[in-house]
């Protein structure tokens, strides 16, 4: 199965930030992602053929709302993921987090 998430992201200014990813412990997925249509890094296909966003690659939020797009590969295991942002507090704590598409003008 395949499970896809989005969410936006609000930020008055660039920021950076990592993006945390990840699913049950014991299963067999793969996580794919895109910031602003631009595909996220990832860890690369391992010997099981999974792919990951990685983790510890920071990525560069723009000034405004971006869209997080997420692509869950389910082989088996538990059908849950993860998602969260690792910033210092100083940045975390100014973004803005939407479950839909903002009202832009």
């Amino acid at each position: 199965m395949v499970f896809y998430a989005a969410t936006w992201i609000y930020t008055p200014e660039p920021a950076e930030t990592k993006i945390m990813a990840d699913g049950p412990k014991g299963g067999h997925y793969g996580i794919r992602g895109w910031l602003n249509g631009k595909r996220l890094p990832s860890t690369g296909k391992d010997a099981e053929c999974r792919e990951m966003v990685d983790k510890d690659r920071t990525v560069k939020l723009d000034a405004g709302w971006n869209t997080l797009l997420l692509r869950y590969n389910h082989i088996y295991g538990a059908g849950a993921m993860t998602v969260r942002l690792d910033a210092p507090p100083e940045t975390l704590w100014k973004l803005k987090v939407a479950g839909s598409p903002p009202l832009t003008k």
